[in-house]
């Protein structure tokens, strides 16, 4: 399994030291902002980006941002972690016109939203943003996939679909590994919090033996309510597995129909949404 993992890892980008540091910063730890300054500085990029979405229309000031320490008390820390990762994320994928950049990193936001918005709806308010994080790379052993071989990958999802298979049973077929192994693996080179390598690892396995089992179940029906959103769902697949996840979640019909029918309304005229999706596809 090791060499197998390694060569899709070998031409991966380096994902830099700082978005690891900033993201080993626990949620519930008060941190001041000239300390997250002394993190991001080393890294002229991600400063240079980090400013420019402070300076953006996304955010109202009185006086244009100059300094990081201004623009991370602007932005905020909880957020910050959030854009420095998908500043360093938006970069696995070479080919950034391809449909599969737009469809990957669209279901990770989407997954991520929905994760944050369940994990308060049970309880798991002080762990959001941590279960925010996890549904944003919870897909990433895809991106990584389809980075060592686009047409291979493109193969697999046409497979899945005209097949109606389980998209880990055919990239098993077609390149000896899955995406969630892949992710689960890189995440742990990166020295990435267990949390995520968990989540990232059992997500849609409902008999993981994870101490995040609760994370991991938010994460996967987030990740089916997004695909119910965008009609990519296959119920024959996953209905059964999807009523287990609503159940361990204690889920009412009423939420999961406003999940579908109006969560994406709501939430796509927000700000933070959009800054999101203009880190990635800008």
């Amino acid at each position: 399994m090791t060499s197998i993992y390694n060569k899709y890892i070998f031409d991966l980008p380096i994902i830099p030291k700082v978005v690891s540091d900033i993201l080993a910063i626990p949620s519930n730890v008060n941190i001041s902002s000239k300390e997250i300054e002394k993190i991001l500085i080393v890294d002229p990029y991600l400063t240079s980006r980090m400013l420019k979405i402070a300076n953006s229309s996304f955010y109202s000031r009185q006086r244009e941002i100059n300094s990081i320490k201004d623009a991370i008390t602007l932005i905020g820390l909880k957020k910050v972690k959030t854009i420095c990762l998908l500043i360093a994320g938006s970069e696995i994928i070479n080919n950034k016109k391809d449909i599969f950049y737009k469809k990957f990193w669209s279901e990770a936001i989407n997954t991520a939203f929905i994760a944050k918005s369940i994990a308060c709806d049970t309880g798991k308010s002080v762990i959001e943003d941590d279960i925010f994080t996890a549904g944003l790379l919870h897909n990433i052993g895809q991106a990584i996939l389809f980075n060592f071989s686009d047409e291979n990958y493109k193969n697999v999802l046409n497979k899945m679909k005209s097949h109606k298979r389980r998209l880990i049973d055919v990239e098993m077929e077609e390149f000896g590994i899955n995406n969630h192994k892949v992710g689960a693996g890189v995440l742990h080179s990166w020295e990435f919090p267990q949390l995520l390598i968990d989540s990232v690892e059992n997500h849609l396995n409902i008999s993981s033996h994870s101490q995040f089992q609760n994370v991991i179940d938010i994460v996967s029906i987030s990740k089916l309510l997004s695909q119910k959103i965008d009609n990519s769902y296959n119920e024959e697949l996953y209905n059964d597995l999807f009523l287990v996840y609503q159940s361990r979640l204690n889920l009412r019909q009423s939420q999961i129909d406003f999940y579908i029918n109006e969560y994406y309304d709501d939430i796509s005229s927000t700000p933070f949404y959009n800054i999101c999706l203009d880190i990635v596809f800008s």
